[in-house]
């Protein structure tokens, strides 16, 4: 799915207020790669075991959210 660049503009993370942007795919392989690893967790904690198909991510690179 292609995000319209419309809706990026106003999109950000609701915690930190940061804007996000598609995740590209050389991040989203990485990020893919370690969820196989097991080594990505969500906030509370718990392991992510899904990999990704689509990902926003935040300017700073900190967080990363499912599309």
């Amino acid at each position: 799915m292609r995000m319209d660049n419309k809706l990026l503009e106003i999109l950000c993370c609701p915690v930190s207020k940061r804007p996000v942007g598609v995740l590209d795919t050389k991040r989203l392989d990485a990020l893919n790669a370690a969820i196989e690893q097991g080594k990505v967790e969500y906030v509370d904690g718990e392991q992510v075991d899904e990999q990704l198909d689509e990902g926003l991510l935040t300017d700073d690179g900190k967080v990363i959210y499912a599309v």
